[in-house]
C-alpha cells in the first residue's frame, strides 16, 4: 500500500474482528489512506497459527484487520462504519446469493388462476333474494413440497348481485346536463384455502378444496355525468356501510392441461360454502326523481358457487 508519513502521536491501533479478513483491508481504505491496514489473527491458543489451521476451526482464533490510521485524517467514527458495511456484506451476500439461486426451484411451487364465477343462493338465502351474482375470482397457491398433494392458498372475488341504472336530464346553472345513476349490491370475499390434489404431469388432476373466510355485503349508488355543458360537477359514489359474514363450505372440480409443459391449465370447480348469518340490501330501485330505494333482508347466506377459469404455473 502507499507509504504515508504521519506524526506518531496521531496515530491509533484498533483490531476489529471481521469474521474473514479477506479483501477488508481495501474497505477501510475507503475513507482516507491509512498508514497500515494487515488481516491476521487475534486471541486463541497458537501464537502462530497458519491459514489451514484456522480454517479448521481448532485454534480459537479470529480473523481479524489490524489498522494503523493517523487520527488527523481519518475519524474513528468513518472506520467503525466501514465495519458496519464490511460486517453487514459478509452476513447478507450470501444469503441474497443462495435466495437467487434458489429462487427456480422456489418459484416451481406456486400456481394462481383466474375465474369467472356465477354465485346462487341456497336455502333461506335464496328465499330472501333469489338473484344470482356474476362476477370474477382470483387465487394464489403454495405447494410446500414436490411430493405433497397438498396446497395452501388464498382466494379473492367480486360478484354483482342485483343492479339498476336509470337515465336522466337536468337544469343546471343554466344548461341541460345528462346523468345516470346506478345502483347495485355487491360481495366481495376473501378465502383462505387448503386444495388435496395429485401432481400429474400433464394430466387431468382432480382437486377437492376445504375454505373459510369471508363474505363482505355492502350496496353502492353512483351518479355519472354524461355531458359537461355546465360547469357543476355532479359525480357521485357512495357504499353502504359493509356486512361481514362467515363462510366456510368445500370445493371440487378439475384442472385440465393446455400445453406440454402444463403450466397453463383450465381449471373448472363449483363450491357449496355456508354461511352466517348477515343484514344485507336487496332490490335496488331508482324512481322518476332519481332517488334510490333498497331492501333490507338477514338470512343465512349459503352459497352455490360454479367456477371457470384460467391456472397459471410457474415451471
Amino acid at each position: 500500500m502507499p507509504e504515508t508519513t504521519a506524526d506518531t502521536q496521531q496515530l491509533q491501533t484498533p483490531t476489529p474482528g471481521t469474521g474473514c479478513f479477506w479483501c477488508t483491508e481495501a474497505i477501510f481504505q475507503l475513507p482516507e489512506p491509512l498508514v497500515n491496514a494487515t488481516g491476521g489473527y487475534s486471541g486463541g491458543v497458537n501464537a502462530n497459527p497458519t491459514y489451514e489451521q484456522e480454517c479448521a476451526k481448532n485454534t480459537r482464533q479470529a480473523e481479524s484487520v489490524n489498522i494503523i490510521f493517523d487520527k488527523s485524517k481519518n475519524s474513528f467514527d468513518e472506520l467503525i462504519n466501514n465495519y458496519h458495511k464490511i460486517i453487514a456484506m459478509k452476513i447478507y451476500m450470501p444469503v441474497l446469493v443462495s435466495l437467487f439461486f434458489s429462487l427456480p426451484s422456489f418459484a416451481q411451487k406456486f400456481s394462481a388462476s383466474i375465474d369467472l364465477q356465477m354465485s346462487l343462493p341456497e336455502g333461506e338465502y335464496k328465499k330472501a333474494n333469489r338473484d344470482a351474482g356474476i362476477g370474477g375470482r382470483g387465487n394464489f397457491f403454495f405447494r410446500p413440497g414436490k411430493n405433497i398433494p397438498v396446497k395452501i392458498g388464498i382466494e379473492s372475488g367480486f360478484q354483482v348481485k342485483g343492479s339498476t341504472s336509470q337515465y336522466f336530464s337536468g337544469f343546471i346553472n343554466g344548461f341541460y346536463d345528462d346523468f345516470k345513476v346506478s345502483a347495485s349490491n355487491n360481495i366481495f370475499s376473501l378465502m383462505f384455502l387448503a386444495r388435496l390434489q395429485p401432481e400429474k404431469h400433464g394430466k387431468i388432476k382432480p382437486l377437492i378444496d376445504a375454505i373459510a373466510g369471508w363474505n363482505v355485503f355492502f350496496s353502492t349508488v353512483t351518479i355519472e355525468r354524461l355531458t359537461y355543458f355546465s360547469d357543476y360537477n355532479s359525480s357521485y359514489s357512495n357504499s353502504s356501510k359493509a356486512k361481514w359474514a362467515f363462510t366456510y363450505g368445500t370445493a371440487a372440480g378439475l384442472d385440465i392441461p393446455l400445453n406440454k409443459r402444463d403450466d397453463v391449465g383450465l381449471e373448472i370447480k363449483c363450491a357449496y360454502l355456508i354461511g352466517s348469518s348477515a343484514t344485507y340490501l336487496t332490490d335496488p330501485r331508482i324512481d322518476n326523481s332519481g332517488e334510490v330505494f333498497f331492501s333490507e333482508k338477514t338470512s343465512t347466506t349459503d352459497m352455490l358457487i360454479p367456477q371457470v377459469g384460467v391456472r397459471i404455473s410457474i415451471q
